[in-house]
């Protein structure tokens, strides 16, 4: 599902990257390269939030946990699973799953970044890369705070279920530092 939420904020990225981020990056661009660019690019920015959920989901689904539904909305995705992991083991993967992801995807742009730069002036593909490069490493790093709940936080509960036993003190701990955050 798209939330309502979701069209502000991509209309938010759109506006932001081609009144600013591309006029930087490259002066030479026209605006109608700008507004090219900056709708492609906040296109794939949520491809990739979307690709982190279903990496969640794929992951839930391997352990029969039923996924209901993805929800794209203004703080980015949430996939609704109908029930948890059994296990602290099982949990930690499914939470790791969206960050590795997005990680992945950071060094897919990265790769490009790479095997592009050839001391060439700066392409729209060298901008739009450069963008979602370092777009999804902070997406991933942002998730792993280890606040629930993030993905961090879940990783966290993990921990602590697997060390307590508890899942239902893990999650009172990592709520609280959730707040924290």
């Amino acid at each position: 599902y798209i939330n309502y939420t979701w069209f502000i904020v991509f209309s938010l990225v759109v506006s932001t990257l081609a009144m600013n981020y591309f006029p930087q990056m490259g002066p030479n661009y026209s605006p109608l390269t700008q507004w090219g660019m900056a709708f492609v690019t906040a296109f794939i920015l949520f491809t990739s939030i979307l690709m982190h959920e279903l990496a969640h989901s794929y992951v839930a689904q391997r352990q029969g946990i039923t996924i209901k539904s993805i929800t794209l909305f203004v703080f980015g995705g949430i996939a609704h699973m109908l029930g948890e992991s059994r296990t602290p083991r099982g949990e930690m993967k499914i939470a790791a799953a969206g960050p590795a992801l997005s990680l992945l995807l950071s060094g897919a742009f990265w790769g490009i970044i790479y095997l592009q730069d050839q001391g060439m002036p700066a392409s729209p593909l060298m901008a739009v890369a450069h963008f979602l490069a370092n777009t999804n490493m902070i997406l991933a790093i942002f998730n792993l705070i280890p606040g629930f709940p993030l993905d961090g936080g879940r990783i966290l509960r993990a921990i602590i279920w697997e060390r307590t036993g508890d899942i239902n003190k893990a999650t009172l701990v990592t709520s609280r530092i959730g707040k924290g955050f």
